[in-house]
């Protein structure tokens, strides 16, 4: 158990301090405005009130799976009022699309019409572990989850323990964010950081290169880096002409173990 202090009582402390609390640890929630909620909160000026700033991390799904996860029924705790449209997006052609935030069922049904009009090919969705993705598949059916973002690099491995598996079962693109970490990829003085650059100057490669070569080894997979120039573009892209052997794959997951199966999704 560890003694945690989150500061910022918004949705997202809220959410975090819940979460680590039922891990366990001895939290402490620190907020500086006399009310806790953040965009959940409205704000008021000369007589006007209107919402704080309502986001997609508080459509009624959000919510739920938060509720579910910190071990109680959200509708034990609050009462929801159902809004029929929570969001419209209007494009060039002055057409709109309205998404619901009353249920799955209704934001797939969006998205389908979206897909019948032209306006997208498909649609995907992001930090979803294996059971939300379950849960999505039983109403939307078969074949209409393109993709799934979620944080994936060498130091952070848990999506192989069940989201990668389900994703290549049901055809699903794994879509990796954040690559290279956080501000914390291998230093060539490490160990680990070490043979990665061995392998990278074994094929004329970098180490960035031959992290990305790792992670998207399955085919499933695709990373999304981030680039600062045209040049960096250009070498990240080049990492997809790298073949790693059987034994360097090997290697790099002894260096990099992906750990056991932690309770919920990292996520940024």
């Amino acid at each position: 158990m560890a003694r945690v202090v989150v500061v910022g009582g918004g949705f997202g402390g809220l959410a975090s301090a819940a979460r680590l609390a039922k891990l366990g640890h001895a939290v402490t929630l620190l907020e500086a405005a006399p009310t806790l909620g953040g965009a959940l909160r409205p704000v008021e000026q000369d007589g006007f009130t209107w919402d704080g700033s309502a986001t997609t991390t508080l459509l009624p799904a959000v919510v739920r799976d938060l509720f579910r996860k910190s071990g109680r029924p959200l509708e034990r705790e609050l009462d929801l009022e159902h809004v029929e449209v929570i969001r419209e997006h209007r494009f060039a052609d002055k057409t709109s699309v309205r998404l619901p935030g009353g249920s799955r069922a209704a934001q797939v049904a969006a998205f389908d019409e979206l897909i019948a009009a032209g306006k997208i090919r498909s649609w995907g969705v992001s930090n979803f572990d294996a059971d939300d993705l379950g849960e999505l598949l039983a109403v939307a059916g078969k074949g209409k989850i393109a993709c799934n973002q979620v944080l994936y690099h060498l130091q952070e491995r848990a999506i192989e323990h069940a989201v990668i598996p389900w994703c290549e079962k049901h055809g699903t693109a794994v879509v990796a964010y954040s690559p290279f970490g956080h501000n914390d990829f291998p230093s060539s003085r490490s160990k680990a950081g070490e043979l990665l650059q061995t392998i990278a100057d074994a094929h004329k490669a970098t180490a960035h290169q031959v992290a990305l070569g790792f992670l998207t080894r399955s085919p499933s997979v695709f990373a999304i880096p981030k680039a600062s120039s045209a040049e960096h573009a250009a070498d990240n892209a080049a990492a997809g002409k790298l073949k790693l052997s059987e034994s360097e794959i090997a290697a790099l997951d002894k260096a990099f173990p992906r750990g056991p199966k932690p309770r919920g999704l990292p996520m940024l």
